[in-house]
């Protein structure tokens, strides 16, 4: 097979959602309230990826230090996300967690610049902010071989590699490349220039800096497969000095541009998820305002320098590049030659009336009053405003939710398996508009470099496509998958879930992946949870809903799926193909509010039944596009879903399936690079974006030696 499955799918937003004012807590309508409980039964279809903090917040218990078996926990409020986003996606309401104000970056085309040239930091405010820098000679630019460099360092410096902000003295011969700037591809010798003063200018005698940047990024090889080389920019120094505020006048613009620009760079998510993860776990988190960070920087698996880790605070003695106005002042900054350009767009424009309930953009026009109407999904599990409209009022909306939920426990010890290197799972790239917004037909011509899959690009005019919809995951069993492709193969494949040898040793691209990859430990299929689910005071018509979202399969007759085995995810993992569960309820008892507070015996209620009246109050609720996208989500909850393509549930690979299971294989990005529909010098490259939802065949061409 030449195709693959892409491991998530959408569902479509359609029309805002429905939004009534919600059912009041204390209220003389009481009597058409119901309350009651659901025991709900998980059973893994699939292994249960346990959190790397597994032990520490209990979700597991050795049973006498027995690792390989154990009672497992899962959090009640882990069992509320699944089934909240299920009940959003399935009647139609609103974002309930979304970052509003995300636009993605991109990198810029490799091109030569005028007016940039390096620049050293000469002071900085007390936020860590740039104040002034001394500039380099832009005519005096050279590229500099990064192993060169450090063959001839001085170790005798207590620098043992070159590091960036260092002045030095390089000599070598200097030619002309192909790029149009100077190279240096040997290096005679290197001097470190000591003393500098700790305030005021570098020495500018013919002192040069230069730049050490991450090389995740570069590719290894050049289009003939040759090594390719790795190099560094550096230049002279000159006794220019250029002041910068970044808090006022159009020198705030440009540092808020470039703030933006930054916040999507691998560095600052490191240092953001370190900072989440230290706070969860109770640990003090680092203040990168003390000072710089260095990290070492490797090529072809040896260290040729030493970088700045890119913190969102600067120090003296930090390198970047900027452009000068024609003023003199600066008109622009960028970390890299190779920088990141903003998109259009925000997620918050593309929401479609999607917005938070009880958020400032969810607000009635023309009033700051959010709380009068809410989604049905709101209106069931509650909400409240996060946005931060109200900050410094001492105020917050907050609607209290009718449904509680108690932790998923499994009952006897069950059997657990350690993976000692857990696939690198990367955070999601919804800047790639080709699979996050809405599907829109290419134009018959392209302009050179146009990039239509980029938020803001040709195909997304001043940033007004929606975004695609809810992610999904198609459920797909990664050790059936690996068992199949060992077989069709004749040798051992592993399941997706286990990370390649080059993603386990570094060696891989981006070279970061080494970073993500970790043990894990898996709860074994068929083992099975429970847990108890409360609610009261819900209006009587929200009760076929809440129902439908802790146990879908009760829909799938109505959805053409009568005999389909219907699963939710729980846990982590789902691009993997991990946490696929059944879910029975297997106890559930209603009462009408009113008779079950005031007379001794309340009469138990039956469930409501799903037939067309059921869908008649759905449509009223949640409005026909709730009753339309029924069949997909069920399509996408069946573990069938994918049919005849269950096998080939993969993340873009960069090989064919022969190679599955290969390094190669797994390079993903370059599906993203070879099939956006740029328009190159001679030809337009591949356009293949996700399949429309509701596409019968949902695969997509393996784009094979990108």
């Amino acid at each position: 097979m030449t195709r693959f499955v892409n491991p998530y799918q959408f569902v479509p937003l359609g029309e805002p959602p429905h939004k009534n004012p919600p059912p009041l807590h204390v209220s003389p309508d009481v009597a058409a309230r119901v309350c009651g409980s659901v025991t709900m039964e998980f059973r893994l279809l699939t292994p249960l990826l346990l959190p790397a903090v597994a032990e520490e917040e209990q979700w597991v218990t050795r049973s006498n230090n027995d690792f390989a078996r154990g009672e497992v926990t899962i959090p009640g409020s882990a069992i509320k996300g699944a089934v909240r986003s299920l009940h959003e996606a399935m009647f139609n309401g609103c974002f309930r967690v979304v970052d509003d104000s995300y636009v993605p970056g991109y990198r810029a085309a490799a091109k030569t610049d005028d007016g940039w040239t390096l620049a050293i930091v000469t002071e900085t405010d007390s936020a860590a902010r740039p104040t002034g820098f001394q500039l380099c000679d832009p005519k005096e630019t050279v590229w500099v071989d990064a192993i060169e460099l450090d063959r001839h360092w001085p170790r005798q410096t207590g620098i043992r590699h070159p590091r960036s902000g260092q002045l030095v003295y390089i000599e070598g011969p200097v030619e002309d490349s192909s790029l149009g700037r100077f190279e240096m591809p040997l290096v005679r010798s290197v001097e470190v220039v000591s003393g500098a003063p700790d305030r005021g200018l570098f020495p500018t005698a013919s002192a040069q800096i230069f730049l050490v940047t991450d090389t995740a990024a570069r590719p290894k090889l050049k289009r003939n497969r040759q090594p390719a080389r790795c190099l560094w920019a550096s230049s002279v120094l000159t006794p220019s000095v250029v002041d910068f505020n970044p808090t006022a006048g159009q020198d705030m613009l440009i540092w808020e541009r470039f703030v933006r620009a930054a916040a999507g760079g691998e560095d600052r998510r490191a240092c953001e998820n370190a900072e989440r993860k230290a706070m969860v776990q109770g640990k003090e988190t680092r203040d990168y305002r003390n000072g710089p960070e260095f990290v070492e920087v490797k090529w072809r698996n040896r260290v040729v320098g030493v970088r700045a880790l890119r913190t969102g605070f600067f120090f003296r003695g930090d390198v970047l590049w900027v452009k000068l106005g024609q003023d003199g002042q600066i008109a622009d900054l960028k970390l890299s030659v190779i920088w990141r350009e903003p998109g259009a767009g925000s997620v918050g424009g593309r929401l479609n009336g999607h917005e938070p309930c009880l958020s400032h953009a969810s607000a009635p026009s023309g009033s700051d009053e959010a709380s009068a109407n809410l989604c049905l999904s709101c209106a069931t599990f509650g909400a409240a405003d996060t946005s931060g409209h109200r900050a410094g009022e001492g105020r917050q909306e907050s609607y209290a939710g009718h449904v509680r939920f108690g932790s998923a426990r499994t009952s006897i010890p069950v059997s657990l398996r350690r993976v000692p290197h857990l696939a690198p799972m990367g955070s999601p790239k919804p800047g790639s508009g080709m699979f996050y917004l809405d599907l829109a037909p290419m134009p018959r011509r392209l302009a050179r470099h146009d990039l239509p899959s980029r938020w803001g690009g040709t195909l997304d005019p001043g940033g007004r496509r929606a975004i695609r919809g809810r992610k999904f995951y198609w459920h797909a069993d990664p050790d059936r998958q690996a068992d199949y492709w060992s077989q069709e193969l004749q040798r051992e494949v592993e399941p997706r879930y286990v990370a390649t040898p080059a993603q386990r040793e570094n060696k891989s691209e981006p070279a970061k992946t080494k970073e993500m990859v970790r043990e894990g430990w898996l709860v074994e299929a068929g083992a099975t949870l429970t847990a108890e689910v409360a609610f009261d005071l819900l209006p009587e018509k929200y009760l076929g809903p809440l129902l439908a979202s802790l146990d879908p399969a009760r829909l799938a007759p109505i959805a053409g799926r009568r005999g389909a085995t219907i699963a939710i995810h729980l846990g982590g993992g789902k691009a993997l193909g991990l946490g696929s569960a059944t879910v029975t309820l297997t106890d559930v008892k209603i009462w009408d509010q009113k008779e079950r507070y005031t007379r001794a015996t309340a009469t138990s209620l039956p469930e409501p039944g799903v037939d067309s009246n059921w869908l008649t109050v759905v449509d009223q609720l949640a409005g026909p596009i709730a009753v339309k996208n029924l069949p997909l989500v069920m399509r996408l909850l069946d573990v069938d879903g994918t049919s005849r393509w269950k096998n080939h549930v993969t993340y873009p690979p960069a090989a064919q399936w022969r190679e599955v299971g290969s390094d190669e294989f797994v390079k993903s990005y370059t599906f993203f690079m070879n099939a956006n529909g740029q328009q190159l010098r001679d030809r337009p490259r591949d356009w293949l974006p996700l399949p429309a939802s509701d596409a019968a065949d949902p695969s997509l061409p393996i784009v094979d030696g990108a």
